[in-house]
């Protein structure tokens, strides 16, 4: 079912140490364009998700994402990125930073029951060189975060992810690529 399953998401995440010592992504929130896809996600992940309207334009290697709140409510200011993207990272250009925020393969989230996690599927991402050309971002504010400091990560992934069924946290996590552990740049209380 193509429709169903191929829509835009925005996410505003941070990156958590669960008590077992595994890493993996904390949600804020996560926007959807599709409210089946956001009804099972809330339910089934325990994830914060909103009913989006989302557009995705590209016009030679010009980007415009958009993304506007329907449901619940309240809903956020609307959110616009344009970016212009570039040529491919070789390798061994990307740093351990750059690895860090983007080789995610575990997901959290926290239920009447305790922590849960969720295994997600994808190979290693092929990054792109980007240059943020208009950025009016009402999701931060939303998820209760202050306006960024400095310049943003402009790395662009392709858009695949495939997320396993979520299950408790409790125990010893299965098998798995151990996700990298944080550079000394990223790494604080």
């Amino acid at each position: 079912m193509p429709w169903l399953s191929y829509f835009c998401e925005t996410n505003v995440r941070t990156y958590a140490v669960a008590p077992d010592g595994s890493r993996g992504v904390w949600f804020l929130s996560l926007d959807a364009a599709r409210l089946p896809a956001v009804v099972a996600a809330r339910a089934g992940y325990r994830l914060p998700y909103f009913w989006s309207a989302m557009s995705y334009h590209r016009t030679a290697d010009v980007v415009a994402y958009r993304c506007r709140r329907r449901w619940p409510r309240p809903a956020a200011d609307p959110s616009l990125v344009r970016m212009r993207i570039g040529e491919p990272y070789e390798p061994g250009e990307l740093g351990p930073l750059d690895h860090f925020l983007t080789a995610r393969w575990r997901l959290y989230s926290h239920s009447a029951r305790g922590l849960r996690y969720a295994l997600a599927e994808h190979e290693p991402w092929p990054l792109h060189r980007a240059v943020v050309i208009d950025l009016d971002d009402g999701l931060l504010a939303a998820a209760g975060l202050p306006a960024p400091a400095g310049a943003p990560n402009e790395l662009v992934p392709p858009p695949v992810l495939k997320a396993g069924p979520p299950g408790p946290a409790a125990g010893p996590p299965p098998p798995m690529a151990p996700g990298p552990a944080p550079p000394a740049a990223a790494a604080g209380p």
